[in-house]
Formats: C-alpha cells, sequence, structure tokens
C-alpha cells in the first residue's frame, strides 16, 4: 500500500522545518522524535512509518509558529554556523551572542533546550538555529536571584488536590515564587553534572510517568550537548567550570531544583519494575519501538550521559528500565492525555 508521503524525498528534513507547536500551545514532537530515531540509528524505513503515523493527526490539530519564531530563526542563522566552527574561539564567540537565552532554558518545558541540543549532537546548524528560535520566544526564567538575604523561611507548597487541574507550567511558576527554595545567604557554589543528574533520575525513579521528571533528564542531556559543542570536551560529569557555560548551568540547577518539588508536590507513583535491557543499546532499541515518544526521548539521553561520563551505565538502565514499565502498565490518564492538559508556552 502506497503510504500518504512521497518517501523518495528527505521526509526528516520536511519534519524539521514545519512549526513547532499545535494549535493549543503544545509542543509538536514529531521533530524531536525523527532526531532521536536517527541518533538511536532507526532505518529509514522505520523513520519514515513513524512520520506516516504521527504526521496527519499533527496536521489535523494545526501546527503554528509562536509569535516572532521565524524572525528569530532568521536571526540566530550566523550562531548556528558559528557553533560548529572547527576553532573553539569561534564557537565560543558564536555563543557569547545567545548568553542572555540561559535563564531562560526552562521555557517550553525544556523542549527548545532539548531542541538546541539534537542539533549539537547531529552537527546541524538549522536545528541549533531553531532550538535558539524556539528558546527565545518561549523563554521561562524560574528563579531571579534576591538584591538581599532574607531571613529563614518554611518550604509552603499546595497539595495535590489544590494544584489538580493546573498545567506543569504554571506549577513550575508557582515554585519559583517560592523564597524558601533560594536558602540563605551567598549563592552556594554549582554542584556537578553528574549530581544534577543524579537528581533529575531520581526524579523520574520517583514517578515514571511524570512529564515533568522524563522532561528534566532530557533537558539536562541537551545544556550537556550544547556545553560539549562549546568546549569540545567528552567527559562532562565535573562540576562545570567554563565561566562562559556558568549561567546556563546554574539556570539548570534552579530548574531541577523546581522540577523536584513539582513532583514531589504530586506525591510518588511507584511502578513495578520491568526487565531491565542487557546494556544501553538494547534499552534505545526497546524504546524504538515503543509507542510513547518519551520513552525513545529518555532513552537517548540516558545513553548519551552515561556515554558522555554524566551517569553510571548501571543507573541510566535503571532509570530507563523504569520509564519502560511505565508506558506498560500507564496511569488511567496517559502521558498523551497528560501532555495535553500541560500546554507549552
Amino acid at each position: 500500500m502506497k503510504g500518504l508521503f512521497d518517501t523518495s524525498s528527505d521526509l526528516a528534513a520536511f519534519v524539521r522545518g514545519l512549526p513547532p507547536e499545535h494549535r493549543e500551545r503544545l509542543t509538536f514532537h514529531l521533530p524531536l522524535e525523527v532526531q532521536a530515531l536517527e541518533v538511536a540509528g532507526a532505518d529509514r524505513h522505520k523513520i519514515t512509518d513513524r512520520v506516516e503515523q504521527r504526521l496527519p493527526a499533527a496536521f489535523s490539530s494545526s501546527l503554528v509558529d509562536p509569535p516572532m519564531f521565524r524572525w528569530a530563526e532568521r536571526h540566530y542563522g550566523g550562531v548556528g554556523e558559528g557553533l560548529l566552527a572547527t576553532r573553539p574561539a569561534d564557537r565560543r564567540q558564536a555563543f557569547e551572542q545567545v548568553l542572555a537565552l540561559g535563564p531562560g532554558l526552562a521555557g517550553g518545558a525544556f523542549h527548545p533546550l532539548i531542541r538546541f541540543g539534537y542539533g549539537a549532537l547531529r552537527g546541524d546548524p538549522r536545528e541549533i538555529t531553531r532550538g535558539l528560535a524556539y528558546l527565545r520566544v518561549r523563554r521561562q526564567v524560574l528563579f531571579a536571584r534576591p538584591v538581599r538575604p532574607a531571613g529563614p523561611t518554611e518550604l509552603a507548597m499546595p497539595t495535590p488536590e489544590e494544584l489538580d487541574g493546573t498545567s506543569v507550567f504554571d506549577q513550575l511558576d508557582l515554585v519559583a515564587g517560592e523564597r524558601a527554595l533560594l536558602g540563605d545567604g551567598p549563592e552556594p557554589p554549582l554542584p556537578s553534572v553528574a549530581e544534577l543528574a543524579e537528581t533529575a533520575t531520581g526524579l523520574v525513579l520517583h514517578d515514571p510517568g511524570s512529564f515533568i521528571a522524563v522532561h528534566t533528564v532530557t533537558g539536562l542531556h541537551g545544556l550537556v550537548e550544547v556545553d560539549r559543542l562549546v568546549t569540545g570536551r567528552d567527559h562532562l560529569g565535573g562540576v562545570p567550570d567554563d565561566p562562559l557555560l556558568a549561567s546556563w548551568w546554574q539556570a539548570m540547577a534552579d530548574a531541577i531544583t523546581a522540577c523536584a518539588a513539582v513532583v514531589a508536590m504530586a506525591g510518588p507513583a511507584p511502578v513495578a519494575p520491568g526487565e531491565v535491557p542487557v546494556d544501553l543499546d538494547a534499552l534505545v532499541a526497546r524504546a524504538v519501538d515503543s509507542p510513547e515518544v518519551h520513552d525513545l526521548k529518555i532513552s537517548v539521553s540516558l545513553r548519551r550521559l552515561a556515554a558522555l561520563g554524566v551517569l553510571p551505565p548501571a543507573r541510566a538502565l535503571e532509570v530507563g528500565a523504569a520509564k519502560l514499565a511505565a508506558t506498560a502498565a500507564p496511569d488511567p490518564q496517559c502521558l498523551d492525555e497528560q501532555e495535553k492538559g500541560t500546554p507549552s508556552r
């Protein structure tokens, strides 16, 4: 049976050029899913089949650009090329042009940063540019540092019942206004990337079906790929020590703090552990066949975080297996419905 699309064309490139959101301001996942399939090593037929499955529904729900997205895409065209320059000094000069985006990297539930990370991983200047453009128009600055220290204060959070019906983005904004999460006195030093990854993956183990927990891991992976692109380092588990990236890593540490509070507010959602794959390649292979897009994205992220010295492989396998098990035994309100209730901004 003939498919809907001309498979002799570069269908993946076509998908990446589509608008990044649905009409309801939900992020359009297919461009990221296609890139995750490419990184996972899926063949052309698998990628084409996935596009055939997903694209008609996306078209029927209407794809849209956020305001000023195409302007921002044109604006950052030179940055995308510059970040792939051979000379480190040229890459750093290009990154200096986007430093102001760092404090808002949690915007759109990390999706712009994830897209930037995939562009960095794949060496695709147009995807780097699209990630930056999406970040520009969907920035979400979670914490603004206080001018002066405040006195001790207790953490005050709503109950799960009070949060019922609110979006994860509303929850993040609420948490970001909680003074107690910032602490008192001088700003603490940045934790290591490995510590941030331990916290982020712990959120997934706490609730493997949590939309925000999963994106904490994939968002962290996105920034790791950006760091690797800019600095040229291949082992990234240590404390970020490059001043050029300091504001981005501080924003990531803040975002993970906020996400941890959001996940904790909902309480634990334990899932019986599924069969743990023999290695991370097997995890990714299983995730390629999963109907749930976040299984694939987080599995690719976990394998990369292990390869770059950020996560122990055993921890990556444990987290990936928990996510796959959550999909196999979903909550009555599945992840897809959860996302429909949490529009991105």
